[in-house]
C-alpha cells in the first residue's frame, strides 16, 4: 500500500495537490520526484479529474480489507460559485488486487459539512473507530465516531476551541498525544502545540509545549500522516507548506 503517493502539480493559474498510484515497482523515490509532473508519464496512474482536487490521503486497514480515506474538493463547483474557500468533503474507497494489478472501488462520501473537512485523520481505541478531520472554518477541533463503517460518522466530542490544521494523535505510554497547528483569527499569529490526555474522547487537553509560536506561518510542521514506531524510534510524519508545495 505504500504505492499509493500524493504530490502537487501545476494547471495554468491554480495549483492542486493531486493523488497517484505507483504501477512501476522499479521506480525509486528520486525517480519519482523526478517524473511526478509528467502526468502522462506510464509509471503513474492519476486518480482524479481535472474538476476534483484530491489529498490528505490516510490507509486504514478494517477487517482484513484496506481503505482510503482522502479530502476532495470538487474545484469546477468551487469556481462557479465562486466560493472564497473552497468546501473540502472526506470520501473513501477500497483498495483491492484485480488481475495482478492494485485497483479501488468507486469513491463514496464518508463526511461532509457547510464548511471545509479535509485532512482524515483515523485512530481506534478498543473496538470504536474515530475521525479528527480539520474544520479550521468551524473554529473547533472535534472528533467523530464510526457509526456504520465506512460512510455514517457522528460527532462525539469537541477536543480544542480554536483554528487547528492537520491534527495527528498518537497513543503512547498510556497517554494520548495531539500534534497539531493553529492560527488566531485573523491569520497573523501561528504556532505548532503538543497536547497529551489520559483518554480519547476528553476536552481535558493540556498543553505540554508549545513548539513554535509566531508570524511565519511556514514554520509550524502541519501532519503528514500517522505517527509510527520503527526499529524502537518515534517518527513523526509532517510537512512544511509554501503557496506552491509540500516539502515532507
Amino acid at each position: 500500500m505504500s504505492d499509493l503517493l500524493d504530490n502537487i502539480y501545476n494547471y495554468p493559474k491554480f495549483f492542486y495537490w493531486t493523488m497517484f498510484q505507483k504501477i512501476d515497482p522499479s521506480l525509486s523515490i528520486e525517480k519519482i520526484i523526478e517524473r511526478v509532473n509528467n502526468i502522462n508519464s506510464k509509471h503513474f496512474k492519476i486518480i482524479q479529474n481535472n474538476y476534483e482536487t484530491l489529498a490528505d490521503p490516510f490507509l486504514f486497514r478494517y477487517k482484513d480489507e484496506m481503505y482510503l480515506f482522502f479530502e476532495k474538493v470538487n474545484t469546477q463547483r468551487y469556481r462557479k460559485h465562486r466560493l472564497d474557500e473552497p468546501i473540502g468533503e472526506i470520501y473513501c474507497c477500497k483498495l483491492f488486487i484485480q488481475d495482478d494489478k492494485l485497483t479501488y472501488s468507486e469513491p463514496i462520501l464518508a463526511l461532509s459539512r457547510d464548511h471545509h473537512l479535509s485532512y482524515p485523520f483515523l485512530i481506534m481505541e478498543g473496538n470504536d473507530i474515530y475521525m479528527l478531520p480539520e474544520g479550521k472554518q468551524s473554529g473547533v477541533l472535534e472528533l467523530y465516531k464510526c457509526v456504520s463503517f465506512p460512510d455514517q460518522w457522528e460527532p462525539v466530542k469537541i477536543l480544542l476551541s480554536g483554528q487547528y490544521v492537520d491534527s495527528t494523535i498518537f497513543y503512547y505510554d498510556n497517554m494520548y498525544w495531539l500534534f497539531t497547528k493553529k492560527a488566531n483569527r485573523s491569520n497573523t499569529v501561528y504556532s505548532e502545540e503538543l497536547y497529551y490526555a489520559e483518554q480519547l474522547v476528553t476536552r481535558k487537553w493540556t498543553l505540554h509545549s508549545n513548539i513554535y509560536s509566531g508570524t511565519d506561518k511556514n514554520i509550524p510542521r502541519r501532519g503528514a500522516g500517522n505517527i509510527f514506531i520503527k526499529d524502537g524510534k518515534i517518527y513523526r510524519p509532517d510537512r512544511k507548506s509554501t503557496r506552491l508545495n509540500s516539502s515532507h
